[in-house]
């Protein structure tokens, strides 16, 4: 399982977006505004959650409920298990 993110900053020590050209299945970069939890390649599109595209202040992001998205992500995860 690959996990990743993108994290921000300002000024001198701003951080640019993650490169995503060396992980198989990945478009260039993630979309703009989104949060997306997703098993395997984007080629697959096993989208667990998601919320956005949104602009700022991300209104649903911060609405967003992350002890039921990490019961989302470990089901997806353990029915991925399961089938191996």
């Amino acid at each position: 399982m690959l996990i990743f993110g993108h994290p921000r900053g300002k000024g001198a020590k701003a951080w640019l977006p993650i490169d995503l050209n060396g992980i198989y299945g990945e478009s260039k970069t993630a979309p703009a505004g989104v949060f997306r939890v997703r098993l395997g390649p984007e080629v697959e599109r096993a989208v667990v959650l998601q919320v956005g595209p949104e602009k700022r202040p991300f209104p649903l992001l911060r609405e967003f409920d992350v002890e039921q998205a990490a019961e989302d992500v470990l089901e997806a995860l353990s029915g991925v298990r399961q089938q191996l």
